[in-house]
Parts: C-alpha cells; sequence; structure tokens
C-alpha cells in the first residue's frame, strides 16, 4: 500500500472515531506527533495523531489504550476494530458517572509502526498523577476466552486482581500468560507503570499468541527489561 493511501486510511479511522464522539457530546482532545526513523541510509517519517477522551478529576490516573491503526493493506476488523465501538460505548457510560479519579481513554495512533503514538503519550503523561494502572485492549474479535497479559514483572499487581473478578462475574475463560505480543501496554512498562492487556480470542488461539511473543525479545516483557 503507498503511503498517501495509507495516510488517508488512518485519517478516515480517526475521523470516525471523532465523528462519533461529538454525535455522543463527549468532549475530547488531539495530540499530533511526527517521529523519524533511521535505518542504514533511509529515513522514514511516521505522523499520527491521538485521540485523547478525559473524564473526572484527581490526583490518581487510569489509563485504557486501544490502538485505532491497523496493518498496512488489512481491514483490521479484528486488530484492532473491535475496540473501537467498545471504546465508543463506554466513553457514553463513562460520561455519566462523577468520577473522583482521573479516567482517560485513548486512542493510540501508529502502534502497529512500533508503538509510537503511546510512545509519545507517555513521554510526558504522569507529570502531575499518580499512576494507578494502564488497561491495554487489543484484538477485541469475537471469542470465548480472555487472553491476559504478560502478567508477572510486579507491574500489574494492582490491576490483575480486578481482571480476574471481572472475568469471573461475566462467567468468561481467563487465560493467562507472561508472554504477550508487544502492543501498547510496553509504552507503560518501559517506564515501570502499572499495566495489562486484554484480547478476546476463540478458544485454541491463546498458544498461537504466545508463540508469536516468543519469536521477539522484544515482544516479552521480561526479556524487553533486560
Amino acid at each position: 500500500m503507498g503511503a498517501g493511501n495509507r495516510r488517508e486510511e488512518s485519517e478516515g479511522r480517526r475521523q470516525f472515531v471523532r465523528d462519533e464522539l461529538k454525535k455522543m457530546g463527549v468532549k475530547y482532545t488531539t495530540a499530533s506527533f511526527a517521529r523519524d526513523r533511521h535505518i542504514g541510509l533511509k529515513t522514514e517519517r511516521f505522523e499520527g495523531e491521538n485521540i485523547i477522551v478525559p473524564f473526572g478529576e484527581g490526583t490518581k490516573s487510569v489509563v485504557v489504550g486501544a490502538h485505532v491503526d491497523a496493518v498496512a493493506g488489512s481491514p483490521g476488523a479484528n486488530d484492532n476494530g473491535g475496540a473501537s465501538p467498545w471504546f465508543l460505548a463506554s466513553s457514553r457510560a463513562t460520561m455519566e458517572n462523577d468520577w473522583r479519579i482521573r479516567v482517560t481513554f485513548c486512542f493510540f495512533d501508529r502502534e502497529e509502526d512500533g508503538l509510537i503514538g503511546s510512545a509519545e503519550f507517555v513521554k510526558t503523561y504522569g507529570d502531575s498523577v499518580e499512576h494507578v494502572a494502564m488497561i491495554n485492549l487489543d484484538v477485541e474479535g469475537t471469542g470465548e476466552e480472555v487472553f491476559v497479559g504478560p502478567v508477572g514483572g510486579g507491574d500489574d499487581d494492582r490491576i490483575l486482581p480486578y481482571v480476574r473478578r471481572a472475568v469471573k462475574v461475566v462467567g468468561a475463560t481467563l487465560r493467562e500468560s507472561e508472554h504477550y505480543p508487544a502492543s501498547d501496554h510496553l509504552s507503560f512498562a518501559n517506564k515501570r507503570l502499572e499495566n495489562i492487556s486484554l484480547s478476546i480470542v476463540p478458544k485454541g488461539d491463546v498458544p498461537l499468541f504466545e508463540k508469536a511473543a516468543k519469536k521477539g525479545c522484544k515482544l516479552t516483557r521480561k526479556r524487553c527489561r533486560r
């Protein structure tokens, strides 16, 4: 896919999110970014825009994230289009509550190009708030199992018990693993911030995700931190 077509596709996805938020009367902000990546003598420029939906007040902060981009040439229905409707519905519900902490929904851009959007977000995040947890939603398709990871390492101690409790309430099957493919949770993990990623997958697919995560050092939390 050409660079021009890809930019148009990405903007189309972001515009859909912005339009839906406006229809619901949900306030949001945007944060544009640009980053150059040098590979040999070649320089590739990545431009994008995070869409940020803040709720509540206070010094404590919870971030709920999902990337809005897709792999080039892919419709991205499962990765990660399935999270967008959930995000939008949750934004509407969250708007109706009086939160005593900051709850921030982040539609991250350029996840597929190296977690660029979430990395840009965490550059200034945490300067004026106490981080409680980051919950990342990636691959929210159809399925019977909730795949959670990467567990362990000491930066999911607060959020993991709540995840277990929620999955038990809805009666789903929970699969936990220390191996989880690279996603926006890593931008928070790299700053030692509490985080967890959640996926909804068909029965039997978790080993496939674990195998993919084990292929590269950047994909596994423990190896990433060495």
